[in-house]
């Protein structure tokens, strides 16, 4: 229902003018629809597919950085990380590679202490008992040599050993708990406890004998005896004494040796003569060749150049013994010529038994009885029970 603005009177609906006082009726303007205040809240019903627990795309194991649906995730996250990663493994490495180089790096299971086992100097052996090394963690050293102990460092390139002393590197070879140094031209064998030790090799690189084969006959150990003869002036009345004895040669691969004899009056140690040899294959036999005498002592005299010449083929016991040598020279008084005496020394392979020297006819032996004293008593025993080599006592 509308009025009139002018008099009050009551419009009819469509009226133009005031049917009283004939005014012009005024239209409202329209007002704008009131909104609420707040939204009224609906029922949310969630897209088919998404189920009650649902958290969203998540993401995949084992690919860091990647993520499903685009989830915010900038796409050179994965790219930076892998780049990371790929790092840190590649400076580990190049770490542990380092390590490996530096002195005392590596494996630990070379550290430790390593005791003597052998020495030998220019072919001869001699002993090494109270002699170590120890190898320290990083890569320090100490030895204890000829009886004194030393600092130094060690380096380990594969099976290669380096040892540095006050300035001076010394090489070798450390292998399943086995070292061998070169000191001072003296060739060590040191082991840990415990480690097989291999036994002196006699064997070149290529697996040939390193001992010509003229000298092969020569080295080892050897047992007989020797007797004094023709002697003048104060030996006069010892001729026709004799004495059991031993004998070692070293045989170098040059086809030099040495040679030394201890008898039953030597005490342990000590040799009655001891002299440098050569092997040559001039000789009745030239694959056996002769062992010639270059110098040496016998007592307290010199052994001049070929003092003695002994042929492993003409055999001092008769046809019907063979393995034997004699070693034939005469000794004369420093300080008296007038004393003096010829000897003759009979021997044969350690570990070779002599009964066919004591089943020979005696008319084709030098003496009668050609016999060591020892024999029975003390040498057969020996090689009965394995002993290899000969000991520093004779008849002992």
């Amino acid at each position: 229902m509308a009025f009139c603005t002018n008099c009050g009177a009551e419009l009819p609906e469509g009226a133009k003018f005031c049917t009283e006082c004939g005014a012009k009726v005024q239209k409202p303007e329209p007002q704008p629809e009131q909104v609420p205040s707040s939204p009224v809240q609906g029922v949310y019903d969630a897209p088919a597919g998404m189920k009650a627990g649902y958290t969203g795309p998540q993401v995949r194991t084992g690919e860091p950085g990647v993520t499903l649906n685009g989830a915010g995730q900038n796409k050179k996250t994965g790219l930076i990380v892998g780049i990371v990663v790929l790092a840190i493994v590649l400076v580990a490495a190049l770490v542990f590679v380092v390590a490996s180089m530096l002195p005392g790096g590596g494996d630990k299971a070379v550290l430790g202490r390593y005791e003597g086992v052998r020495c030998v100097v220019e072919g001869i052996e001699i002993g090494a008992e109270e002699e170590w090394v120890e190898l320290k963690s990083g890569g320090k050293v100490r030895l204890h040599l000829m009886g004194d102990t030393y600092q130094g460092m060690w380096t380990l390139d594969g099976e290669n050993l380096t040892i540095t002393q006050s300035g001076d590197e010394y090489s070798g070879i450390l292998r399943d708990g086995v070292m061998t140094v070169d000191f001072y031209g003296m060739n060590y064998t040191f082991a840990k406890d415990g480690a097989q030790v291999p036994q002196a090799q006699t064997q070149s690189p290529e697996g040939e004998s390193r001992i010509p084969a003229n000298a092969q006959l020569w080295e080892g150990d050897w047992y007989g005896w020797w007797i004094l003869r023709n002697g003048t002036g104060s030996w006069e009345e010892a001729s026709g004494g004799f004495w059991d004895a031993c004998a070692r040669v070293w045989v170098e691969d040059d086809g030099t040796g040495y040679i030394e004899f201890w008898d039953e009056d030597s005490e342990a140690g000590e040799c009655f003569a001891n002299a440098t040899v050569e092997f040559v294959k001039e000789g009745t036999t030239a694959s056996q060749g002769a062992m010639v005498c270059r110098e040496g002592t016998f007592w307290d005299a010199e052994l001049e150049n070929l003092a003695w010449v002994v042929y492993p083929d003409e055999s001092p016991m008769g046809t019907t013994v063979t393995d034997a040598i004699c070693v034939r020279g005469t000794y004369v008084d420093p300080e008296n010529s007038g004393d003096s005496f010829d000897y003759e020394i009979y021997l044969r392979p350690w570990g070779v038994e002599w009964e066919d020297v004591r089943g020979a006819d005696a008319a084709s032996l030098p003496y009668d009885d050609m016999m060591p004293a020892y024999y029975d008593s003390w040498y057969l025993p020996l090689i009965k029970a394995g002993v290899t080599e000969a000991p520093d006592l004779v008849g002992k």
